[in-house]
């Protein structure tokens, strides 16, 4: 018997909306058609333009749009529910944290930091196609965190598979607030990036909190969630020009 294009639907719905409130989050229906609808945006981008390798729907669904609801985990669920005035996703790739945050929490100003052009494009379209609050800023972290505008600016900086966690320290800290947080996002094979890290921690002002685990519906292994506060200001040399943080980490 086959399956209706309705019926699929509704199933992606039901199937988003149980993984959202598995991890404490409450999602209204027009959000659910909005994670639909950007799961169709990145279909379609992607077959054009290869913004991501990930191409079963099934998979931007799991992969990208749960995924990416995570980060709640990570900062508002251990902050007594306080959601965040604003967030910076650093190399936001094709959106993922920063779209599924924007529409699962609108009253969040998000701002999406992604080098690559094509990928700036795409998440600007989306979140004028879907009426998100997203700033996108096409530039490397190591130029705008030097922006004033920018620098210590977010009460909660996240990153998602962008870099070893020395090189993501001095990437992030600088945009983080006092009293703020960043979120990695990482794979659970973590004790040697985080045993590389005290030197960077150090220099650049930040301090472990809690690293969180969790799992994805349908999905092998466990993915952690690295918190760190911003306990003191980041030294203004850091980070350093484009390239040098990823060639000579601090450790």
């Amino acid at each position: 018997m086959s399956i209706s294009a309705s019926d699929s639907r509704r199933a992606e719905i039901y199937f988003l909306s149980e993984s959202a409130y598995n991890l404490g989050i409450e999602v209204e229906r027009d959000q659910l058609e909005l994670f639909l609808a950007l799961a169709d945006l990145v279909n379609e981008w992607s077959y054009k333009y290869n913004i991501t390798a990930i191409r079963s729907r099934r998979e931007i669904l799991t992969k990208h749009i749960i995924d990416s609801l995570s980060v709640a985990i990570g900062h508002w669920q251990i902050n007594d529910g306080k959601v965040p005035a604003n967030l910076l996703d650093v190399g936001s790739g094709a959106g993922f944290p920063s779209l599924p945050i924007a529409i699962a929490f609108p009253d969040i100003n998000v701002t999406a930091l992604e080098a690559i052009r094509k990928k700036a494009s795409f998440i600007t379209a989306a979140s004028e196609s879907l009426g998100l609050n997203v700033t996108v800023l096409n530039q490397r972290a190591e130029v705008a965190a030097h922006l004033p505008d920018l620098r210590e600016a977010f009460e909660l900086v996240v990153a998602r598979a962008v870099a070893y966690m020395p090189t993501l320290l001095e990437y992030c800290l600088p945009f983080v607030r006092l009293g703020g947080r960043f979120v990695a996002m990482k794979s659970e094979n973590l004790d040697e990036e985080l045993n590389d890290s005290s030197k960077a921690l150090e220099i650049l002002g930040g301090e472990w909190g809690q690293t969180l685990h969790y799992r994805l519906p349908d999905v092998d292994g466990i993915r952690s969630l690295v918190v760190v506060n911003k306990v003191r200001s980041t030294p203004q040399r850091y980070p350093r020009r484009p390239g040098i943080p990823a060639k000579r980490p601090l450790k």
